[in-house]
Parts: structure tokens; sequence; C-alpha cells
């Protein structure tokens, strides 16, 4: 081992470690029907006694005081410091709202609710497809705080977490990979600031989490190459292990991490007992478990036959998918922060496109994708790389290959064939992805390409030279600060008076649609995190068990009906089930709810079929409601029927 070769940080070892054994602890509590606090009780005293015992190799041997006075000394640069107060703002922003992230709210933390309520991980009948399908990668890893804390406004800490480990990794990555350390200092503080990034680091979407465990799983893996320590060749198993449990979209980049440790693989023979328990540890944090109940359930895998529309599952034309997935990534991430426009662009822009590409773009995409739609503001729901880098990167190539007409220069040229090779292997994975799904966030789920990609754009003599011009610096720091406006405006977790200044914009200009579309979003993400409170409010708070149909093809924001968790279950239904299912539930109240789409079902207008269907079950509507589930939409009639 080279005597330079800096040793993996402990924080980052025990982040990874933590994340792996909550995955594989809430499968094995799930087996046990242990899935409650008591079973996570008991999985955090042997983790902490197990950490004790393994402190030695974990601990740094750095002092902390020379470890506190490094840091001092890096955040008196530029860079680092505008880094450390865009993460300050981004955290402090999660720390005082609740999560307002549509999925989280949707999604992850009902289906997370759901098996605590059945003390392990099971099917959840009639729920949407999405409840059973996709990766449980990081409900695992917050499954204990639901269930010890009985709280979900800690659960952004995961993601803030994350993001903190961010620039190291980044620096890691593209100093390996032929970029010149130079260059790397000054992108692993500019890299972080995608949007996509940072506006999750106080979020509980599950983008960015996957990207840093990317980063670290190709990290580590270089790392054991040069080091030669099998431990490192284990992080790497552990962190890739995550990426593909974090989103199934993340499955192509194990091409890249494939490729960077594939020198590294004759090290598990070393210790072939110890590589074996870490092949099962990384096995359970992966995808395989979801993909084996997947193929158990529905005789798919991926759960996709499931879960896509029929248009889409009867077949994708991969042609029409990777030119819709071009036109929309180049849309999302070059679309300014701001962007008043958005409207005159979603209603026009698609026609520009020929007839035939933009039928084939209808019968694959969703109807965001299909029409190339762009987002007003760029916050969490559409968020990419985002305007500031990727035109920071575009720029700094084009410079870089003005200033050094060679592609890659000296220092890339002696990283031989094997790194080469990594550098090239994420766009490969990119493509395969564009040419394998057709969604309307692409420039969102792909946040685990990106960093990946970099080393490429950013490898040569060039951009040495051009990152010590006071131009590129200052365009630098603007890409820091249009990041800050954004965390500052989210309007999940608005870092301004939004309320009080919409409220008297709104007064004085009285006519203005911008404010008042302003002024809507603002107000409906206050209250999305508990957006069903009248709804749930209409219960006796005695009742245990509530039944749930939800005719919707948007977000239903179920949490807030568990709201205050641990006290009451809701049981998913289907319009035909009968009052004999229902009742032997234990269930008396039905809270039944549709959006727009939804408003007329077995041909009868909503109200109609709710009156129809009360009526049919021996019960009465107690009382009828509205909820927005859709900031920009109107709000849903939701009723509740007692039995």
């Amino acid at each position: 081992m080279p005597p330079s070769q800096p040793k993996a940080p402990a924080s980052l070892t025990c982040w990874i470690v933590f994340c792996a054994v909550c995955n594989c602890a809430g499968w094995v509590l799930s087996a046990c029907h242990q899935l409650n606090a008591a079973g996570y009780a008991v999985v955090l005293v042997l983790g902490l006694g197990a950490l004790w015992l393994a402190r030695p190799p974990l601990l740094i041997a750095t002092p902390p005081r020379v470890l506190w006075r490094k840091q001092c000394r890096r955040f008196r640069r530029l860079f680092p410091l505008a880094f450390f107060s865009l993460s300050l703002v981004a955290i402090l922003g999660g720390a005082l709202y609740p999560p307002s992230n549509a999925d989280g709210l949707t999604h992850r933390i009902p289906r997370t609710l759901n098996w605590l309520a059945e003390q392990r991980w099971h099917w959840i009948e009639k729920s949407p497809p999405s409840f059973n399908t996709r990766s449980c990668g990081f409900e695992w890893v917050m499954a204990p705080m639901l269930a010890l804390l009985k709280t979900d406004r800690f659960v952004f800490l995961l993601n803030a977490i994350s993001y903190l480990f961010f620039p190291g990794l980044v620096f890691g990555v593209l100093a390996r990979l032929g970029v010149s350390r130079r260059v790397a200092c000054q992108w692993m503080w500019l890299a972080p600031t995608g949007y996509c990034f940072v506006q999750q680091a106080g979020s509980i979407g599950n983008d960015a989490f996957g990207a840093v465990a990317a980063l670290a799983a190709v990290d580590f893996a270089l790392r054991a190459k040069a080091s030669g320590k099998v431990e490192e060749v284990w992080l790497s198993m552990l962190s890739a292990g995550l990426l593909t449990s974090s989103k199934t979209s993340n499955l192509t980049l194990l091409l890249p991490w494939l490729v960077a440790v594939a020198p590294a693989l004759r090290l598990l023979w070393r210790r072939p007992l110890a590589t074996a328990a870490v092949v099962a540890v990384a096995s359970g944090a992966s995808l395989l478990p979801t993909a084996a109940l997947n193929y158990y359930y529905t005789r798919d895998w991926s759960g996709a036959s499931f879960e896509l529309p029929p248009q889409q599952a009867a077949g994708l034309d991969r042609r029409v998918a990777f030119i819709g997935n071009a036109l929309n990534l180049a849309a999302q991430n070059l679309v300014p922060p701001v962007f008043p426009m958005a409207e005159w662009w979603n209603e026009h822009a698609y026609r520009a496109l020929p007839h035939s590409l933009l039928a084939g773009m209808e019968k694959t995409f969703e109807p965001g994708g299909a029409h190339v739609k762009v987002a007003e503001m760029q916050f969490e729901p559409s968020a990419g790389l985002g305007f500031g880098v990727s035109l920071l990167l575009l720029i700094s190539w084009l410079c870089a290959r003005c200033i050094h007409p060679s592609p890659l220069g000296s220092r890339a040229a002696i990283t031989g064939p094997h790194l080469a090779l990594v550098r090239w292997s994420p766009f490969i994975s990119l493509l395969v992805y564009m040419a394998s799904l057709a969604l309307s966030t692409s420039a969102r789920i792909i946040a685990p390409y990106y960093c990946l990609m970099m080393p490429v754009l950013l490898a040569g003599q060039g951009q040495l030279t051009l990152v010590r011009r006071r131009w590129w610096k200052t365009l630098g720091l603007v890409v820091f600060l249009l990041a800050l406006m954004l965390v500052v405006i989210n309007p999940g977790r608005p870092l301004w008076p939004a309320k009080t200044v919409l409220g008297w914009l709104s007064v004085h200009r009285p006519q203005s649609q911008v404010v008042a579309r302003a002024r809507l979003l603002y107000d409906s993400y206050a209250t999305r995190w508990d957006a069903l409170a009248p709804v749930r409010n209409a219960l006796p708070p005695e009742e245990k068990n509530v039944g749930l149909i939800a005719l919707m093809t948007s977000t239903t924001l179920e949490t807030s009906l568990w709201r205050p968790f641990g006290q009451r279950r809701v049981w998913w239904l289907g319009p035909g089930d009968s009052p004999q299912d229902i009742t032997r539930k234990g269930i008396r109240y039905v809270l039944i709810g549709a959006d727009s789409l939804a408003s007329r079902v077995a041909d009868l207008p909503f109200k109609d079929w709710v009156e129809s269907w009360a009526q049919s079950h021996h019960g009465r509507i107690v009382i009828q409601t509205w909820a927005r589930h859709v900031a920009t939409k109107e709000p849903s009639p939701w009723y509740v029927v007692e039995l």
C-alpha cells in the first residue's frame, strides 16, 4: 500500500454499515414477525455492542483537535464556506418544517406504517402497485425512526447526513478518475449544489440518497484497488447493494461499479468466511429481496408489468423512449431555476415536435414527459442537476477544450484503460436507462448518475487552467447563490416570510395571476404534511381501524390519515369489497376520495356512486369535505362513511 493512500473516513464507513444493517434488520424482523419498536430496540442494542467491539479499526488516528483546526482552515476559503452555508440553510428548512415530499407522504411512509402495523413486510392488498413493487432501501432505514419515535419529523436527517458526505465522495471519485486534484477541490463543493441534491438535504425524498450510495460504491472500489484492503471491497459491495435498493432505476449503475471493483475482487479470497458474511448482508441490503418477492407475486422481478399502465406494460418503443428522455433531460436541466414562462412553454413547445414522434411519446410517456413539460420553480418534484451546475459544466468543458485541445490531457493519459472504462461506463448506464423507462421526471430520477459522469467532462489540463480564472470563480459563486435562492424560496420549506409578502401583494395586485398562483402554491404546501386532517378529524378518536378507498391518479397523501402514528391502522379497500370483507377487519368507518380524473365511477357521478355504495353497505355518509392533493389543482372531494 502506498504510504500516501488516505484512510476512508470512519464516519462514512459507519453510515454505510448502518444503512445496510437497517435494510437487513427490516427483512429479518419481518421474517420473525417482530417488525416493531421492541424488535428495533434489540437491533439497536446489538448494533451498539458490535460498534463498541469494533471501535479500534473505526477510530481515526488524527486527534480531534487537529481535525477541528483543519476544518476551520478549510472553511475560510470561499467555496467551502459557501457549501457550509448552503447545507446549513437546507438542513434548517428540514428541521423547521414537517415533510412535504409527495412521494414520501403518498407511498414511502404509508407502506412502512402498514408493515409496522402488521409487524412484518407484507403484500398490501388493494393498495396502489407502488406500495408493493418498489425497492425498500430508504424505507428500511427510516423504519426504526417511525417505530421508536412515532414521528416522521426526523426522517429528513437521513438525507441531511448523506448530503454532508457529498463533497468528500465527489473529490475522491474525480481525483481517482483522472481529474486534477486542484480541479476536484473546486468541483467537490460545486457538484452538491445540484438542485436535486441540495433540495433533498432537508427532505424525505430518496433520489439523493441513492446518489451518495453510487459515489461511495465507486470510491471504495477505487480505494481498494490502490490500497489492497479487502475491507474497502466489502464497503464497496455494501454501497452497491444500497444503490440498487434505493431505486430500481439505479440498477444500470452496477456497470460502473463492476468495472471499478473488478481489479480488487481477487482480494475477497483472502478472507472467504468474512466475505461470505458481507455478501449476505449486501444481498439483504440490495434489490434482491424485493425482486424475489415481485417475482413471487407478479411473475415479474421488476414489478413493471404490475405497476405500469397497459399501454406501457404492453411494450416500450425504445427509440421513442430514448429521444423523449433526451428532450426531457435537456429541458428539465437547462430550464432557469424560476421560469415564469413555464405555462407558455408547456402549451406550445411540444407542438414543434414531429407529429409521428409526438404521437409515439404520448403513447409511451407519462403525460408530463410526453409534452416535455417543465416546472415554474425547480424544487423537489422535478429538479435535476439544474441550471447552475449544468451550465457551468458545459461552459467549463467548452472553454477547457479551447485552452487545451487535448480532450483528456496528460494526467488522464496515464490513468490507463481500466480507469477510462470506469469514466465512460456511466454513460452506457444512462443510455440503457433512457431506452428502458419513460417517466415525466427523469432529471430527478437519474440523480445518482450525474456525479459519476463528471470525470469525463472535467479531466484535462484545460480545466486546471480554467479554475484559476477569476471569471470562472465568479460563475461558481453565482451557482451557489442560485442554489441558495431555491432553498430559501422552496414552497415546502420557505425561509422567507412568504405568506406575509404574498398576502400583501395579493391585496395590492389583485389581478396578478402570478401572485395568485404563488400564493396558492405556498398555502397548499403549508398544509400538505397533514392535508387530510379534515377527513381524519371526522373519525372518532377511539377508532383503531379505518378503511380507505382512494380513486386517484395522483398523490393521496395518505400519511395524514395515520397521525398520530401507532394509534390507528388504515386498510386499503376495493370499490367491490363486500360488507362482510370489510367488517371482518374490524372496520366501522370508510374514507372515500377521488380526484377530477376519477369523477365518474361505474358510469355514475362520484357523489352518486358514494351514496349508492354507502346504501349497499348499510352505511351512512357522516361528512363530506375537500382536500387539495396537487398544489395547483382543484381540491378533491372526500366522504366519511359510517357502516
